[in-house]
């Protein structure tokens, strides 16, 4: 009879896994790397890591999935050091007004749509530090992200944590609060940073092509000097962690900055943790600012969900005013002479002038009008108000809006629709609430 219990030995080993020291798995396209307490084991990939548009292929979380299987580890905690080939990193700066956490993440996944487009679809990324109106996020495949987590579950173990190269090299050098600039060596790439005091200034990964360590330690040297220079930074203090196994050219990168006048330090990166140093983790879920996010949205479902029932009602309202006023233009005409007896009154011939404009009323399109400015409404705008100008075939359209780029996107959707056309953009102001209050002109086609 099979005895499914967990023997006491085994028992004890599950728990020394989880309250020892994590695991790290070094990921990128040379292939799988873990390392606990001096050991290490190697995972090769087996077909070519990065596919056409740059995200990791299966093969990644499959040679991960086989070099867990091969860790004579406990299964437990898991720390996660991503390449840095695999980021999307961004710099931006951010209007001199305080921005609300929602704010700042709208405008980070606007740049972010700018620069990516469509090709951020699948990507997540995080905020890794907010410094003197500079802010440095990071994205990566969610799709990698999700794999490698599903990989640790299924070996036993959790995910603690998942980190860039870069950040996690600074981390473990202790260099949270240095002012100098920093290289992270890989074997196949470079990643150089600034910092000071917390801040990171500058952030720029670096591919190099080249194999001998010299054309290699070149062109990062070439790169600080450019960059220095653009930035207009008269540091010259460098720090060189080798995170990998480099071969010579960190220390001949070392060689050449002092040559140049810089002040160089190659160490490798140790196992202890700086509290000081940036925080950002790919492994858990976003804090304050993503809740804000989601209860914006929350209330942005309400207030459409409100102002749809609104422009139901005032629809309705129409229907019935239109109604009588036909009933009205009926009775008046009657009751008007034929042409040729004398001119009306002044107070009957103000009359008929109002009829004349209220039945001109009628021909505005409101259901087209209203279903077609639902349609390309989008997300983002909010409208409050529509005026329509019968004569001329114009509506007024106010709305509001969280962001200029937002309002140029709605009047390119206006012109591009089936009702309306020729959408001009009249004035923009602050609105109260976060946001662009703004005030567009369009003019409805004429139904054949």
């Amino acid at each position: 009879m099979n005895d499914a219990r967990m023997h006491p030995g085994m028992f004890g080993r599950r728990v020394r896994g989880w309250f020892s020291q994590p695991l790290t798995a070094r990921v990128g396209p040379a292939g799988i790397l873990l390392e606990h307490r001096g050991r290490t084991w190697q995972g090769v990939v087996a077909t070519t890591p990065v596919a056409v548009s740059g995200e990791p292929s299966p093969a990644v979380v499959a040679a991960f999935r086989e070099t867990l299987a091969t860790a004579a580890v406990a299964p437990g905690r898991v720390k996660i050091v991503l390449s840095d080939q695999w980021l999307r990193p961004m710099v931006l700066v951010l209007p001199a007004t305080r921005l609300s956490d929602a704010e700042i993440d709208v405008l980070v996944a606007y740049r972010y749509r700018q620069i990516y487009g469509s090709q951020m679809q699948g990507w997540v990324w995080r905020r890794a530090l907010q410094h003197n109106g500079l802010l440095l996020a990071m994205a990566w495949p969610e799709a990698l992200l999700a794999g490698l987590r599903g990989a640790v579950a299924d070996w036993g173990g959790t995910l603690s944590s998942a980190l860039p190269e870069s950040i996690h090299a600074v981390r473990c050098a202790r260099l949270g609060r240095a002012d100098t600039w920093v290289v992270v060596a890989e074997p196949r790439h470079a990643t150089v940073l600034r910092l000071g005091e917390g801040a990171w200034r500058h952030w720029r990964c670096q591919g190099l092509a080249a194999t001998a360590a010299s054309a290699m330690a070149e062109s990062v040297c070439n790169l600080l000097q450019r960059t220095a220079t653009r930035l207009g930074d008269g540091c010259r203090e460098l720090v060189i962690i080798e995170s990998g196994t480099c071969g010579p050219w960190p220390r001949e990168l070392g060689r050449r900055m002092e040559a140049e006048g810089w002040t160089a330090h190659v160490a490798a990166a140790s196992q202890a943790a700086s509290h000081s140093a940036p925080h950002l983790d790919f492994a858990h879920a976003p804090g304050r600012a993503t809740r804000t996010r989601h209860l914006l949205l929350a209330g942005a479902a309400l207030l459409i969900g409100i102002e749809l029932g609104a422009l139901a009602w005032t629809y309705q309202s129409m229907e019935t005013e239109r109604a009588q006023l036909e009933d009205e233009r009926g009775r008046l005409l009657k009751r008007l002479r034929p042409a040729a007896e004398p001119s009306l009154s002044k107070e009957m011939a103000a009359r008929v002038q109002g009829v004349r404009n209220m039945v001109a009323s009628l021909s505005i399109p409101w259901e087209g009008l209203l279903a077609e400015l639902e349609s390309v409404r989008g997300d983002k705008i909010v409208v409050e108000s529509l005026r329509p100008d019968p004569v001329g075939r114009k509506v007024e359209i106010t709305a509001t809006a969280p962001a200029f780029g937002d309002i140029t996107e709605f009047i390119d959707r206006v012109n591009a629709s089936k009702a309306l056309h020729q959408a001009f953009l009249v004035s923009e102001t602050a609105a109260r609430e976060p946001g662009i209050r703004f005030v567009a002109t369009a003019t409805w086609r004429e139904t054949e």
